[in-house]
Order: structure tokens, then C-alpha cells, then sequence
């Protein structure tokens, strides 16, 4: 629970600081910004579900003592969630000015989260990938790599190359979102190495007898 919670406080966090860096240039940016993450925050709640029982199904299998049944739960959880987020990648392309309008009346601010739904797509599978892959790596009590995984990449990483592209390079949201889409990479690639190893031994963890 401990290691969760300080995963989830560094997301946050570092979230957090995008917006700040948003707020910084511009209330039409700052509020762009709000908007497409809250988007993005719908879709990963799939992800979140799906995480959730890849979880369950790696600690049964384990528990079990089947290194197999747990390798191949997990890369089933993995693979569903990638057909889950492509799916949404697809409805929020098509229905992208739909979308801007109904999150807003502003014609000018519903046409730029419009014209970034294209972004914002693109962060969504990265995104899934990692949180799915984070929870078949804690239900084989791989706790701590998640962690210190989506603190290099979401704590250090992102607010960074958030600030160089959105400020320094002067693409706004669009280097927000952009440097969202890369940590969510690294974090899933990261990640994906790190299950690819473990779902390839034969080895599993110690189940505690209290």
C-alpha cells in the first residue's frame, strides 16, 4: 500500500506542476490544458479497471506457483488494454470538435482542444501500458521498480521537458501534452523490460505464510 500511494502522490505532483507551468503562460493554455487532462483522465480509468484485474489474475496464478499461467495473464492484460486504449485513441479522433464543444462554450478554446485531440491520442496507449504493467509487476511483488520507475519518468522527466517545450520552445499545450506522451513512453518501456524479464523466469516470489 505504501509504495501505491507513493507512486500515486508523484504522479500527482508532477501533474500538478504541468498545470502550474500551463497557468504560467496563458489562461487559454492553463484552461486547454485542464480540459485535455481531464479527457485523458477518463480514458485511463479503463486502464485503471483493467490493471486491476491483470493484478488479480498474476497473484492467482502465482499463488498457484504457475510461473506461466502468471506470465500469460499479465501479457493478456497488457494486450486487452492496448486494444482499449487504440479504441479510444480512434472515438477521440473522430469525435474531436464534438468533444471541444462539449466541453466548453468558448468557440476559440473548443477549437484549440480540438486541434490537439490528435496529442492527446497519442498519450493514451503509453499511458494505459504503464499503469497495466505497473500492477502485474506489484502482484508479483515487484513493488518498489514501478515506483521509482514513474518517478524518473513522471516526477523528473516530464515537468522538465514540459516546461522546455511548452515555455522555451513556445508550444503551449502542445508541448505539454507532448512531454506527457514521451514519459508515458519511457515509464511503459521501462516497465515492459522490467515484466518482459520477470514473466520470462521460472522463478516467483515467496508467499508469506501469515
Amino acid at each position: 500500500i505504501t509504495v501505491i500511494a507513493v507512486s500515486q502522490a508523484v504522479e500527482a505532483g508532477a501533474f500538478s506542476a504541468m498545470t502550474g507551468i500551463a497557468g504560467r503562460i496563458s489562461a487559454d493554455v492553463g484552461s486547454g490544458y485542464q480540459i485535455i487532462l481531464n479527457l485523458l483522465a477518463l480514458i485511463f480509468m479503463i486502464a485503471l479497471g483493467l490493471s486491476a484485474a491483470t493484478a488479480v489474475l498474476v497473484s492467482e496464478a502465482i499463488g498457484r506457483r504457475s510461473p506461466e499461467d502468471a506470465a500469460q495473464a499479465g501479457w493478456t492484460g497488457i494486450g486487452i488494454n492496448a486494444i482499449g486504449m487504440v479504441l479510444a485513441s480512434i472515438v477521440i479522433l473522430i469525435y474531436a470538435e464534438p468533444i471541444g464543444r462539449l466541453y466548453t462554450a468558448d468557440v476559440a478554446l473548443a477549437a484549440l482542444i480540438a486541434s490537439l485531440m490528435w496529442i492527446a491520442s497519442l498519450a493514451t496507449l503509453p499511458d494505459g501500458t504503464q499503469v497495466v504493467v505497473a500492477a502485474a509487476l506489484r502482484a508479483r511483488s515487484d513493488n518498489w521498480f514501478p515506483t521509482f520507475s514513474h518517478i524518473f519518468s513522471y516526477a523528473i522527466v516530464m515537468p522538465i521537458l514540459g516546461y522546455w517545450l511548452a515555455e522555451h520552445q513556445g508550444m503551449g499545450v502542445a508541448g505539454l501534452l507532448f512531454a506527457i506522451v514521451w514519459s508515458s513512453v519511457l515509464s511503459g518501456v521501462i516497465l515492459l523490460l522490467r515484466w518482459g524479464a520477470l514473466a520470462r523466469s521460472k522463478t516467483l516470489p515467496a508467499i508469506s505464510e501469515n
